[in-house]
C-alpha cells in the first residue's frame, strides 16, 4: 500500500467510528543506507519488499503497512496488537543472495506512535500525531520507540 492507500483504509476505519480501537504507527529502518552498501540497492529493494510481506503476514486482519517512500513506512494496528507488534519490529532478519554469499541484514527501526483515543475523529491527525513523535524518537539517542503526548504538539 502506499500513503493514499493508507489514508483511504484509516478513513474507512474513522468512519465507522472504530479509529479509536487502533494505533498508528510511524516508522523508518535505521541505518538502511549501510544495508544498501553492503548488500546493493537491488537486494535493497529485495529486502524492502520482504519486510513488507513479513510484516503484512504478521498483521494479518489486524493491521496494514504502507509504504510512504524510501525507508519510510506506517501501520495502522488493533491496539490490543500493539504489543506483539512492537515485537515484532525488533532485529527483523531477512537473508538475500549477494553473488552467490548469503547475507543477512537485521533490521530495526526508530518509531512514534499515536494510539487512538475519542478526541481523535480523523485518521490524517492520528497519523500527524505519529509522526510528530516520530521525530522525536529519531532525534533520542535512547529510545527506539516514542508514544505521542499531546506536549509535543507545542515544540513544532
Amino acid at each position: 500500500m502506499n500513503t493514499a492507500g493508507i489514508i483511504r483504509l484509516g478513513n474507512m476505519i474513522a468512519e465507522k467510528k472504530l479509529l479509536q480501537r487502533f494505533t498508528v504507527v510511524f516508522f523508518n529502518i535505521k541505518k538502511f543506507r549501510q544495508i544498501n552498501d553492503v548488500v546493493g540497492s537491488k537486494n535493497g529493494d529485495v529486502i524492502l519488499s520482504s519486510y513488507v510481506k513479513m510484516t503484512t503476514n504478521f498483521l494479518g486482519k489486524d493491521g496494514s503497512i504502507a509504504r510512504l517512500g524510501g525507508d519510510n513506512f506506517v501501520t495502522i494496528v488493533k491496539s490490543y496488537r500493539l504489543g506483539d507488534y512492537l515485537k515484532f519490529l525488533e532485529n527483523v532478519r531477512i537473508t538475500v543472495d549477494c553473488e552467490g554469499a548469503k547475507k543477512t541484514a537485521i533490521i530495526n527501526v526508530k518509531a512514534g506512535i499515536a494510539q487512538g483515543n475519542p478526541m481523535v475523529q480523523v485518521y490524517e491527525q492520528l497519523m500527524g500525531c505519529a509522526a510528530t513523535a516520530f521525530k522525536v524518537a529519531k532525534s533520542s539517542q535512547l529510545e527506539n520507540f516514542v508514544f505521542f503526548k499531546p506536549e509535543m504538539m507545542q515544540r513544532r
